[in-house]
Order: structure tokens, then sequence, then C-alpha cells
């Protein structure tokens, strides 16, 4: 495992610290830190969020077991080490320095795993060096502008034909119906400065048009499924492998999982 500073092997060191401090979106890389020590015990018991997560991680080692994965704002790293037993190497980026070190910190002797701080706009690396791209509950607290560059730059990193995975939280019907913001700071007591909750609609467009074809989004996570004795778990990734799609057409789902392929030459 190796920390780089806004740089990766012999490419130009053009995303340092100075840079990092003008980002456009959840405009600090300091609320990140600070929730960075405990944020897998929260997320430990989530049983709709880490039905997410998994989902998303086995839908993108359903390619082949070989190659250069990338966790784009992989945070802590609750994605990333699931890519680690599938690809022969992860790099996970993000601009919280504590949230890597606490990934840091997971990885085991011998896990060719690589932490990159830099913006997740403007990824370090050149074009068409990964064989597959995760970004993972990310894309939601960039604003609609950098989304876009956002998904453009994942495209441009990955290989033609490549797997992209992006996951984001989903403006379902049942928060809609309780009021929940569609955009801006999370009510509650969330630390998190900005959200941005897609319609599967909004989710399909901007990777059409920033990645390519697209495969399927899904809708997954059901907190009355969550409820259930014994199977909440268990039930989460079954509901969304089975009616996913229709569950996300339909308006449902705390989140939205996109799968799609890039096309550029």
């Amino acid at each position: 495992m190796t920390l780089s500073q806004g740089h990766f092997g012999q490419l130009p060191q053009e995303l340092g610290v100075k840079e990092l401090t003008e980002l456009s979106h959840s405009k600090r890389w300091t609320t990140w830190d600070h929730m960075a020590a405990g944020y897998d015990n929260v997320r430990s018991g989530d049983v709709v969020y880490n039905a997410c997560l998994q989902l998303s991680a086995e839908t993108i080692c359903r390619g082949p077991s070989r190659g250069i994965a990338l966790d784009a704002g992989c945070g802590t790293g609750l994605a990333t080490l699931r890519l680690s037993a599938h690809f022969d190497r992860v790099v996970a980026i993000d601009f919280s320095a504590r949230s890597l070190g606490a990934l840091s910190t997971k990885i085991l002797h011998g896990e060719r795993i690589d932490l990159v701080r830099a913006d997740i706009t403007r990824l370090p690396f050149p074009t068409g060096y990964f064989d597959a791209v995760l970004r993972a509950n990310t894309l939601q607290h960039l604003y609609p502008a950098d989304q876009i560059v956002a998904v453009e730059e994942l495209r441009r990193v990955a290989q033609r034909g490549a797997n992209v995975v992006i996951s984001v939280h989903h403006y379902d019907k049942m928060k809609q119906r309780l009021g929940w913001k569609k955009e801006g700071k999370p009510g509650g007591d969330s630390q998190v400065d900005y959200i941005y909750r897609f319609t599967r609609d909004e989710l399909a467009a901007i990777v059409r048009q920033s990645v390519g074809p697209l495969a399927r989004i899904l809708g997954v996570g059901f907190y009355r499924l969550a409820r259930v004795p014994m199977l909440g778990r268990q039930v989460q990734g079954l509901v969304a492998h089975r009616v996913g799609r229709v569950m996300a057409r339909l308006g449902h789902g705390h989140m939205l999982v996109a799968v799609a392929r890039t096309n550029h030459v």
C-alpha cells in the first residue's frame, strides 16, 4: 500500500493540497475528516447503506477478475476492500486525508491497494488506465455542474468497454412524501454540508451523456425490509437483484445503482 499526495507513479503532481482547498463541492474536506474516525461505526449497523455498497461491489466484480480497478471517492474503504479480493490492484482516491488514513489501517500485508489524495473532478491518471471504475455514494455531494465533470472523468480514465458503476442517493417517493430536501444541507444531525438526491431519470441522463450505453439502473435499500427479523440484510440484495430495475422506475429504493460501459475510442 502506498499513500500518494495527488499523484500516482510517474504522473504529474498537479493536484496538491493547495488546489484541494479550492474544491467547489461538499465544501471542505474537513467535513469528511471530522467524520472519518467514527464513520465505520455509524455505517456498520445501516443495513440499507451496506446493501447498496454490497450490490455496487458485486456488480463491478462481475467482470474479469484481473486488472486495475478505481474506487473514486473511497472514503474509509468500505467498498475498496471488497474490490481488492477480485482485482489485481485497486487504486482508492479521496480528498479526506483522515478517511484515507482510516483505510490504510485496514489494508493487509500483500494487498495491492494504492491510496491517492486528490479531487474526484480532476483525476490524476492517464486516459484509459483502469479496467473497471466504481463511484459509490459520492456523486451526490457534488453540485450539478461538477457532477457532469466528475462522471466524464470516470469515462476518461476507464478503458474502452470497461464497466463503470455509480451509486447515488435516490430522491424516491418516500423521501418526497416525507418532505426531504432534494438539494442542500441534509436535515437532522447530519454533519454533511451538501447533498443532491437524484431521480432515476436524472442519473440515467448523466450516465448516458458522460459515460456511454446504460445497461441498467437498480433501486436498492428498503427500510421496511430492514425490519424483517433475521432476514432483513439478506432480503435487501435479493430484492435489488430480482426487481431492482422495476423498483427504480417506480421511484422506490433509498439509493440507485447505475451500471454502464464506456464507449470512447
